[in-house]
């Protein structure tokens, strides 16, 4: 995971990739995440109640657009010509 990745989605060059990465500073959300257990044990317990609230019909998950696996082709190539707002969902 890596927050606000999609700016480097239209970096021309390696320095603009370098320079992005450098704005972190010493640190990752990562590897934040890695060192606190507590933190994983918590985003966990969050990931599982919002899957309960969807299967539960509670709350309805949405997305740009939604594509079976037979459609992956086309799901890649509209992700790919910057067709898509939003998530890409692929069923399998």
């Amino acid at each position: 995971m890596l927050w606000g990745g999609a700016q480097m989605s239209d970096a021309r060059n390696i320095f603009s990739k370098l320079g992005f990465a450098v704005q972190f500073g010493l640190y990752h959300p990562v590897n934040l995440l890695r060192k606190s257990k507590s933190i994983i044990v918590i985003i966990y317990r969050c990931f599982h109640e919002v899957v309960k609230l969807a299967r539960e019909g509670i709350i309805k998950p949405s997305g740009g657009m939604e594509f079976k696996i037979s459609e992956l082709p086309e799901a890649h190539e509209a992700f790919e010509k910057r067709k898509t707002i939003g998530k890409v969902m692929v069923e399998w």
